[in-house]
């Protein structure tokens, strides 16, 4: 049998409280095993004996002193009253003094879903975070010492930031698996996790100005500059918002300020997905005019254009390109709902659709670095900011 923690009110109505957990062994109905301050149990419970435990508990629940209720019990996350009782009004428990010792994810009355006091119904898993904080670590390192030794700059950044906020997002859900409750560790992954592959976008965004200026620029509908400007600005709008939604929404206090929130980040979720699909649209153009150009031997970057190597970093970009959209969109889904809905609150949707869709899009721009596939000109097919056109 399961053990119930039950929260005892004397026959005064004053919940007897102690300030640490008191754990009585044994059955309800041993009288000898009964504190003698606890009132006696008032319903049948014959039959449910020798692993039932009363813990008696009130540092979560600021319950009011006066309540016509004789228990309250906690089964596999699920609160529960007697018949008669007046139940708890879960607006007076605090969930930052929650822990899972001494709370359940959420609170029923009569079998009804009353108040979420986690912030996700199911609790995250150690082991699927830390093994993606483990790759994610894998990847930086390695994003680090490539973009050090080939000198790509702004691609070592942009990949490396969005990295960083990937291990300190699944850090945050790490947390959580110990502890469900707090604001702090979800802010910690909400923020980190929404804006990440916003970085992610931007090393993708550098690299195709590159391909311009390695393939020839009159190929392109815009010059490599042109491509950079409105990309970069327009992901840079998309972080902000998602920034910005994802701290009013987490810091919210009464739900209306929590749906403003929701709404600003999906609108920079939105943006973002408008700007991966209409620069893939431009990708896909220049790959068209790429393919079917006449081979111009007076392109001083024809021996790389040739090459295997940079052959498969144009596929390695496209997946990876895909991979981000599909997160993207599936983030758009998910926050539509509201962090109450049923995809922000399955566990497999988002290990898959969000952390292993950013996994191999970041393995993939490692494996096929553009500081290699490049074959040392990564410097070379640099552009102008300032330059006209």
């Amino acid at each position: 049998m399961i053990p119930f923690a039950l929260i005892v009110y004397s026959d005064s109505g004053g919940m007897v409280l102690a300030d640490d957990a008191v754990w009585l062994s044994n059955t309800l109905e041993s009288s000898d095993n009964r504190n003698s301050s606890m009132p006696p149990p008032k319903h049948n419970l014959a039959g449910m004996a020798n692993s039932f435990r009363w813990l008696i508990m009130s540092s979560a629940c600021n319950l009011p002193d006066r309540q016509n209720l004789d228990m309250v019990h906690f089964l596999n996350g699920t609160l529960a009253t007697f018949p008669n009782g007046t139940i708890i009004d879960p607006t007076n428990i605090d969930p930052q003094a929650c822990n899972l010792t001494i709370c359940p994810t959420q609170l029923y009355i009569n079998s009804t879903l009353t108040v979420n006091l986690a912030h996700t119904t199911y609790i995250p898993s150690m082991a699927g975070n830390t093994f993606y904080v483990a790759i994610f670590g894998l990847v930086l390192l390695a994003q680090l010492g490539l973009g050090i030794w080939k000198k790509t700059w702004g691609f070592m950044v942009a990949i490396s930031s969005g990295v960083l906020l990937e291990i300190i997002g699944y850090i945050g859900r790490i947390m959580l698996s110990q502890n469900p409750f707090p604001d702090n560790p979800f802010l910690m992954s909400l923020v980190c996790l929404t804006i990440g592959p916003a970085f992610l976008s931007a090393g993708v965004y550098l690299c195709l100005a590159r391909l311009v200026v390695i393939h020839g620029e009159d190929l392109s509908s815009f010059k490599p500059r042109t491509y950079t400007i409105i990309f970069i600005t327009s992901d840079f709008v998309a972080l902000v918002l998602q920034a910005a939604g994802g701290a009013i929404a987490s810091g919210a206090t009464i739900q209306s300020s929590s749906q403003t929130g929701i709404n600003i980040m999906i609108a920079g979720l939105s943006f973002q997905v408008v700007s991966l699909a209409f620069f893939s649209t431009l990708a896909l153009h220049f790959a068209y005019r790429v393919r079917n150009a006449r081979k111009r031997p007076e392109n001083r970057f024809r021996e790389i254009t040739e090459s295997l190597w940079l052959r498969a970093f144009q596929w390695t970009l496209s997946f990876a390109t895909l991979t981000i959209f599909i997160r993207s969109c599936f983030r758009v889904a998910e926050l539509s709902g509201g962090f109450h809905g049923s995809l922000a609150n399955n566990q497999v949707s988002f290990m898959i659709l969000e952390g292993a869709m950013i996994i191999m899009a970041v393995l993939a721009l490692t494996a096929c670095h553009p500081g290699i596939c490049f074959s040392g000109s990564w410097t070379a097919a640099t552009w102008s900011v300032t330059a006209k056109g």
